[in-house]
């Protein structure tokens, strides 16, 4: 009699998130996950017809696609997207390409708290100097509307310090600028499904004035129901906005004032070994999984 082989369902995790190999071990051994990255991604186009590829394989071979992408791979991944809707191969939602700029209107016109914000397409410094002046006044962080993770993220305390950063700015990048918000940590809240799952508090590195743990920042995981209700609120509602059904909203607490301020919102956050991100990364999709199925 000729046995027959059951070929384990695949999922592909694009890109592959921090510690995938620990929230995979959340699933039973029936699963294949695995991760990738765009750069192992080829497109092609001939006669009508389009194929993508992950590593030579065509993404139809997977039975279920995990698709997140950082600013500057958002098109990449909506084009994805598209691929997998026409053949029907189930996947997360993913959002048109845009920007931060488009973010903060968003919020600024729901009534969602951020720090004082402006932004000129032009490069001129005399004609940032005066907009940072009347709108945000000084210290400003300057900020690329595509950036992640602080790159490109600088302090200026005033016009010399302005001129000095606009001289090195990255050619064909867009920045805007930020008042600066007096601080001693910054909220990471994880929102998944609309619900907050996770969170913590990042203290910056000596020296820094970005709160991001890749600028090597302490972070201190907080049980959820110690999270002041009015930051899980404001991470919940710009989650549900955006229309995001994974992210984490990186929230910033005037220590004057003492009122929580929206950073900006993470469709690809770092996942931390050991945190309750591993356990919310891995309901996250057995939840996406179950809807398949």
């Amino acid at each position: 009699m000729k046995s027959t082989t059951v070929r384990s369902p695949k999922v592909l995790v694009l890109p592959g998130i921090e510690n995938l190999a620990s929230i995979a071990k959340e699933f039973s051994p029936e699963w294949s996950i695995v991760g990738g990255r765009f750069r192992d991604i080829t497109f092609k186009f001939d006669n009508g017809k389009t194929e993508i590829c992950f590593k030579g394989k065509d993404l139809r071979k997977y039975e279920y696609i995990w698709l997140s992408s950082g600013w500057d791979d958002r098109d990449l991944a909506y084009a994805i997207s598209l691929y997998l809707s026409e053949l029907k191969i189930p996947h997360t939602p993913v959002e048109k390409a845009g920007s931060k700029i488009v973010d903060q209107v968003l919020f600024t016109m729901h009534g969602i708290p951020t720090p004082v914000t402006c932004f000129t397409t032009r490069r001129s410094a005399g004609v940032a100097f005066r907009l940072v002046r009347e709108c945000c006044g000084f210290p400003a962080i300057v900020k690329d509307i595509y950036g992640a993770r602080g790159r490109y993220s600088k302090m200026i305390e005033n016009r010399t310090g302005l001129e000095s950063v606009f001289k090195k700015l990255k050619p064909g990048r867009r920045f805007m600028f930020q008042r600066f918000v007096p601080n001693e940590y910054d909220w990471g809240v994880l929102v998944v499904n609309g619900e907050v799952k996770s969170a913590e508090k990042s203290y910056r590195a000596d020296g820094e004035f970005r709160n991001n743990a890749c600028r090597k920042a302490k972070e201190i995981f907080i049980p959820v129901g110690d999270v002041p209700d009015d930051v899980k609120e404001i991470a919940i509602k710009a989650a549900e906005l955006l229309g995001l059904s994974w992210s984490r909203s990186d929230i910033i607490v005037n220590k004057e004032t003492g009122e929580p301020l929206l950073l900006e919102v993470n469709r690809f956050p770092g996942i931390t070994f050991g945190s309750g991100e591993i356990v919310a990364a891995s309901e996250y999709l057995k939840g996406r999984l179950a809807e398949v199925k």
